[in-house]
């Protein structure tokens, strides 16, 4: 029961740290879209 445990225990961490990697790299992304944006002339 204890392995079960420290299985699910290191899946969420995996899943909190994978989500968080997705979370700024879509902030980011969107941060470049928004710089690129402000760049062009007449918008």
């Amino acid at each position: 029961m204890d392995e079960n445990l420290e299985l699910e225990f290191l899946q969420i961490g995996f899943l909190s740290r994978f989500r968080s990697l997705l979370f700024t790299a879509e902030v980011c992304r969107i941060r470049d879209r928004r710089e690129s944006v402000s760049h062009q002339p007449g918008k």
